[in-house]
C-alpha cells in the first residue's frame, strides 16, 4: 500500500471513530485513544496525526504540531470540452460505425472467482488431510471423507457469497448482541456486541452487514458478483 493510501485509510478510520463517538457508542477517552493511534510517517519519516474533532492533518516539526497536508489532493475536474460542430446535412461524409459494447453480466468474474477459491480450498484441505494422516495415528483413510465433506461445505458457502450482488447506502450504524459459541459443552453462554450497518438498496429494501472500519452513515457500498469483498464507492 502506497503512502497516500495509508493516509487515506487513516482518514477513513478517523471518520468511523468520530461517528461512533458522536452517536454515543464510544466514550470520549476511547475516542481520543483511538485517534491518537492513527499516526502515519511519510517518506521523509515525519510523523503526522489527525486533529481531534476537525480531522485536520498536523505534522510534528520537532517542537510543535503544525497543520498541513501529507499528500497532494486531486485537482477538481475542469470544464467539459465544447461539443463538436454539427455535421452539415448536405455533406456526403459519414462517421465510421462503432460497435455497441456488450455489458458483462458478471459471469466471467463469478467463474474466475469460484475457480480461484476452489483451488485455495482444495489446497488447504488437501494439506490438512495429509497432516492428519501423518501426525494423528488414530486418523484413518476413512477420515478423509469427513475432510472432503468439510471442503465441499466450504466451497458451497463461498459460492453463495460470490454469487451475491448488491449495493446501497448506509443509513444507520447500530450494535447487535451475538452469542459466542464455546468449544466446551458445559461452558456458560457468552455474548458480545457487534457493530452492524443498516443499508438501503436502490430498490428500497434494507439489508444488514457487519460494519467495517471506515464505514459511516452516508457511505455507499457495492458488493460485485464474483468477489467476496464489499467495496466502498467514493
Amino acid at each position: 500500500m502506497g503512502t497516500q493510501e495509508v493516509f487515506q485509510e487513516a482518514e477513513r478510520q478517523y471518520h468511523w471513530y468520530t461517528s461512533e463517538w458522536r452517536s454515543g457508542r464510544l466514550d470520549l477517552s476511547g475516542y481520543r485513544a483511538a485517534i491518537n493511534r492513527l499516526r502515519v510517517n511519510d517518506a521523509q519519516d515525519r510523523q503526522w496525526m489527525l486533529q481531534e474533532g476537525s480531522g485536520q492533518w498536523h505534522v510534528w516539526t520537532g517542537d510543535h504540531w503544525e497543520p498541513g497536508m501529507p499528500y497532494q489532493q486531486a485537482a477538481p475536474p475542469g470544464p467539459p470540452p465544447p461539443p463538436p460542430p454539427a455535421q452539415p446535412l448536405h455533406s456526403a461524409s459519414r462517421a465510421p460505425s462503432v460497435a455497441t459494447p456488450r455489458v458483462d453480466g458478471g459471469g466471467g468474474t463469478f467463474a474466475g472467482g469460484m475457480l480461484k477459491y476452489a483451488l485455495i480450498i482444495l489446497a488447504t484441505f488437501t494439506l490438512f488431510g495429509c497432516a492428519l494422516l501423518l501426525f494423528v495415528p488414530e486418523f484413518g483413510v476413512e477420515g478423509l471423507a469427513g475432510v472432503g465433506l468439510a471442503a465441499l461445505i466450504s466451497f458451497a458457502l463461498m459460492g453463495r457469497t460470490l454469487g451475491k450482488s448488491w449495493e446501497g447506502q448506509i443509513v444507520e450504524l447500530f450494535q447487535k448482541r451475538e452469542r459466542l459459541v464455546s468449544q466446551f459443552e458445559d461452558a456458560p453462554d457468552d455474548y458480545r456486541d457487534v457493530l452492524y450497518a443498516r443499508i438501503r438498496q436502490p430498490s428500497g429494501k434494507m439489508r444488514e452487514e457487519p460494519a467495517m472500519p471506515g464505514w459511516q452513515v452516508g457511505t455507499y457500498l457495492r458488493k460485485p458478483r464474483g468477489k467476496a469483498q464489499i467495496e466502498t464507492v467514493h
